[in-house]
């Protein structure tokens, strides 16, 4: 499955690559929301799971999700916080983590994303 990482927090993305790489995962990461856009725009269709933080500069993880909503695109966003926020609309995402958490936990959340290349 190909998964898209959007962390600002350099620790925590290479964390989470590690570990979705090692479950055999393909990820590309980026530090922004902005930046997540400009990928996924390249190949919306490649991209099968958003894994991303709410609060980053530049464009937050429910403004990314909003914009590619506004496209037409259903992929699957997972959302990771590190402070007690609500969440507008929670059904827009397949989860919402709040850190810190376990791998289990994404791995439970990743492993419900139907996708052919599972």
């Amino acid at each position: 499955m190909k998964i898209l990482l959007i962390d600002d927090e350099d620790v925590m993305l290479d964390l989470l690559n590690g570990a979705l790489t090692q479950f055999g995962h393909d990820v590309q990461t980026a530090c922004n929301g902005k930046e997540a856009l400009d990928l996924f725009l390249k190949s919306p269709n490649d991209i099968n799971l958003i894994l991303t933080d709410i609060k980053m500069p530049v464009m937050d993880g429910t403004e990314l999700t909003d914009k590619i909503r506004e496209k037409g695109y259903k992929t699957p966003v997972i959302l990771m916080t590190g402070h007690y926020s609500q969440v507008d609309n929670e059904e827009k995402y397949l989860g919402i983590l709040h850190k810190p958490f376990g791998i289990d936990k994404i791995r439970k959340l990743v492993d419900q994303v139907d996708c052919p290349d599972k």
